[in-house]
């Protein structure tokens, strides 16, 4: 059976997300109070029978008792239920009914609803559809239902309870507008006053079942979620649709399970992830990533996928990010779903590798999920079909960035390249210019305007694919890091070993991350780090420090303002003159524009600034890839 699982879960991602089970609209019923209203309060058997007739929600009891009748404002206190129908996509119906009783109950299937010594206030309010669900603020007037911000007259009204739980007869439509107001903390004041001058007031979440849930096949939740997870496991799924971002769905309890297969074994939560991070090198390594996930459908790294139900093989499955109430055991309805539609997860790792989370979403019925989890081991297991990839990092695990001992940073003029202009930072000399022998080194490789010629501040990105790739060069953005000369250069990470003389034992690039750079007042620079390399391994770290400059940024300006920018970034007239066994000359070289050339491999056999005459002597036989400045590559063969 764990087996047959697996394959199941391990099919999903191989299938269409977009499937989802068909919806069924949500047969609810409404109260219509406008045609008796005044006389419901005068007769106990024409209310009676005008309920009957309006196929309402069938009041539990019924009584001739007129109690509450001098009450003059009521707190409401519990939302019992209601529904939402966005079938109009220009109009929604919020149908809402609140209660004095916090035990009172509203049965969606029947129309039921049961209150003990209480006013019920229900509503029918109209507005703009809403995604998730959250009944908008403003005054909201008498109507048909057939306007925003209004309430419709035949299905909005009060009634009142007895203490035996029966119907009195003093039901009263509601006069005047209903006001709704959003609260800070994301609750809702609603305001309104019925016929008999009672004032009703209720502040809280609203309980609403969603008329494109009311089709799914498992059992929905009704009501908020609020849990305290004690314990979790992780399933990583790698590289979904070639998305270049590792699934990993993540599981919290706050109850017993069972780790290999994630299903419960006793009442209470689970709040499952769909989540998209670090495509881990090695999937054996894969682990849960810290960070702030939010809600995405295009497998974006940081995000999480919102929950529906799908269909394989003739099975209909929750998928996505969901959660899960487990309300009886073995009674063949054991299970409650609710699938998140919106909000965050924060998930912080601990020294001792355990983890904590704090989760704050609300499910497509307009529920809100809050939970938080602290010290939590999470297992992860390798259900991919990804295998390990070769690798340039040699880490074994995240390294936090010790470069406490590094006083002056090195800011390096590179010059153009594929259309902008490159600067590089070492804090830590790999070349042992500070003395420094043991410790971690860690480069940077900024890209930014043409026009610039000092670093700006701000926050860079790593771009998407290695150097060689033109397209992806862009101002605010960092090189990858990659082979030059035989040395790992562009945006890396690399530490000399302990003990021994400008020895390097780990080298990694980062192939994934930002750093946000910014001049303090007195002059000093403060970097942030936060890398991941291409084992899946963050590097993260903070340094404050004097930047030593290693050109003249006046000399570069100078160099800007004599080349025009124009003639650096187009290199229209830019083509091969000659070529020889010796050498390639070009012509139309702008001056101060950046000259690479590449092998198919994706090497860098050569660089310069300005420069004509490649010497190829050298060069292996081949194709090659020369770059200058923002003009197309231009290809030449070497025999």
């Amino acid at each position: 059976m764990k087996k047959s699982l697996r394959s199941i879960l391990l099919a999903l991602p191989l299938l269409a997300i977009s499937l989802q089970a068909n919806a069924q609209e949500l047969n609810t019923v409404k109260v219509d109070a406008s045609q008796a209203a005044s006389a419901l309060i005068k007769s106990s058997t024409l209310l009676k029978s005008n309920i009957t007739k309006m196929d309402a929600p069938q009041f539990a009891g019924k009584s001739t008792k007129i109690t509450r009748a001098d009450a003059t404002s009521v707190t409401l206190t519990t939302s019992v239920g209601g529904y939402y129908d966005a079938s109009d996509e220009t109009l929604a119906n919020y149908y809402i009914i609140l209660a004095e009783d916090e035990d009172a109950t509203y049965d969606t299937s029947t129309g039921t609803v049961t209150a003990t010594d209480s006013r019920v206030l229900t509503l029918d309010l109209y507005a703009e559809p809403t995604s998730p669900i959250s009944l908008p603020a403003g005054t909201y007037t008498a109507g048909d239902g057939s306007a925003e911000f209004t309430y419709h007259t035949s299905y909005s009204f009060s009634i009142g309870f007895d203490e035996n739980g029966s119907m009195e007869n003093n039901a009263a439509s509601i006069s005047g507008d209903i006001t709704v107001v959003k609260n800070s903390d994301g609750t809702v004041t609603i305001s309104a006053t019925d016929e008999l001058g009672i004032s009703y007031t209720y502040t809280g979440s609203l309980k609403m079942t969603s008329s494109s849930t009311s089709g799914y096949a498992y059992s929905q939740i009704t009501g908020n979620v609020e849990a305290t997870f004690t314990g979790g496991v992780a399933y990583y799924y790698g590289n979904l649709y070639s998305s270049g971002t590792g699934n990993i769905y993540i599981n919290l309890y706050d109850g017993t399970f069972e780790e290999e297969s994630g299903s419960m074994t006793s009442l209470g939560t689970n709040f499952s992830l769909c989540a998209f991070s670090t495509l881990f090198g090695d999937p054996d390594q894969a682990k849960v990533r810290p960070g702030t996930y939010t809600m995405s459908r295009h497998f974006t790294s940081g995000t999480y996928y919102p929950g529906l139900e799908m269909t394989y093989a003739g099975i209909t499955i929750p998928f996505g990010s969901y959660v899960k109430q487990r309300v009886a055991m073995n009674s063949g309805d054991d299970y409650r779903y609710g699938y998140i539609v919106d909000g965050t997860v924060v998930i912080t790792e601990n020294d001792n590798g355990t983890y904590n989370f704090e989760i704050n979403c609300v499910t497509d019925g307009g529920y809100t999920v809050t939970g938080t989890a602290a010290n939590v081991s999470i297992p992860v297991y390798n259900l991919s079909d990804d295998t390990a990839k070769a690798i340039i990092s040699n880490l074994e695990d995240d390294v936090e960035l010790d470069l406490g001992y590094v006083t002056n940073g090195r800011l390096y003029h590179n010059g153009p390249i594929n259309g902008v202009r490159r600067f590089t930072i070492d804090l830590g000399s790999p070349s042992g210019l500070d003395g420094n022998t043991e410790g971690d080194l860690q480069r940077l490789e900024f890209l930014a305007d043409l026009s610039n010629a000092e670093l700006p501040m701000g926050t860079y990105t790593v771009m998407d694919q290695d150097h060689t790739y033109s397209n992806f060069y862009a101002p605010y953005k960092l090189v990858q890091g990659y082979f030059y000369n035989g040395g790992l250069s562009g945006t890396r990470y690399m530490h000399y070993e302990e003990g021994r003389y400008r020895v390097m034992d780990l080298l990694a690039p980062a192939v994934e991350g930002t750093t946000s750079i910014q001049k303090n007042d007195d002059g000093t620079y403060t970097i942030n780090m936060d890398f991941v390399d291409d084992a899946g391994y963050k590097i993260t770290g903070t340094w404050t420090g004097t930047l030593l400059l290693q050109y003249d940024p006046t000399e570069v300006a100078a160099a800007i303002e004599a080349a025009g920018i124009e003639d650096v970034t187009t290199g229209s007239s830019l083509q091969i003159g000659s070529i020889t066994d010796e050498a390639v000359m070009l012509n139309g070289v702008p001056a101060g524009a950046q000259v690479n050339v590449y092998s198919t491999d994706g090497r860098t056999n050569y660089t310069g600034v300005g420069t004509s005459t490649i010497a190829t002597r050298s060069f292996a036989p081949g194709v090659y890839v020369i770059k200058v400045g923002n003009a197309q590559p231009i290809k030449f063969i070497k025999k």
